[in-house]
């Protein structure tokens, strides 16, 4: 329980912290490109070629639940290998006899 609300209050700090990143990034860009063209630094075509690189830091969220999910796959694989080394409660004893295999069906 600690660790799924752990996990839903980093992705939901996460989600809008890397969508504000982008908006910066892209804003950046934007800014200084169209300085750039208001210049004479670039031409406005260099510049309408240069904007889809900001667009994919604009949609992030697979991004930032990448990192929540492993961090959620590798709590769950902690638990999964704890089961699997504990040792049974129910041990066979020694020298114990081998039944035969059953020739009918078991029945209630």
């Amino acid at each position: 329980m600690d660790l799924s609300l752990r996990f839903a209050q980093r992705d939901t700090l996460s989600s809008p912290l890397m969508e504000m990143v982008g908006a910066l990034l892209a804003t950046f860009i934007f800014w200084k490109g169209a300085s750039d063209v208001v210049n004479g630094i670039w031409s406005s075509g260099s510049f309408l070629a240069l904007w889809p690189v900001p667009c994919p830091f604009t949609v992030p969220q697979n991004f930032a639940e990448m990192n929540a999910q492993i961090q959620f796959g590798a709590a769950s694989a902690e638990r999964l290998f704890e089961l699997l080394d504990e040792v049974p409660n129910i041990q066979e004893i020694p020298n114990a006899k081998l039944l035969a295999p059953f020739t009918t069906d078991i029945c209630l």
